[in-house]
């Protein structure tokens, strides 16, 4: 569901968000920084990318560089089309606009 009722309360957004918020942090944790994370250092450190300082420093800068990944591109919307259609039976119905239909399944 795509929402529109942007005048709502405070509390009413957080009842709604913060579950939002943890289901993504969980997903994540649970299937993708570890693995990038390792990514990072251990290509920084092959390629004498990697400066002195704090591991948590490595981690920031990490995670913003992650943040200033282009995405976007018809190619990239076309695989997420695919994915939506394919594990979610959701169908982006729009290029530009967030217009998503969930796919009804008939079973036999």
């Amino acid at each position: 569901m795509i929402r529109s009722d942007f005048d709502i309360s405070d509390e009413d957004f957080d009842k709604m968000n913060k579950p939002f918020e943890e289901a993504i942090d969980n997903y994540v944790k649970n299937n993708f920084i570890d693995e990038y994370m390792a990514y990072y250092i251990a290509s920084g450190y092959n390629m004498s990318a990697l400066f002195e300082g704090s591991l948590n420093g490595v981690f920031n800068a990490a995670i913003d560089d992650l943040c200033s990944i282009q995405y976007g591109s018809k190619e990239d919307i076309e695989k997420l089309k695919q994915l939506l259609k394919e594990k979610y039976n959701l169908i982006l119905r729009s290029d530009t606009r967030l217009e998503i239909e969930e796919i009804k399944r008939t079973d036999n």
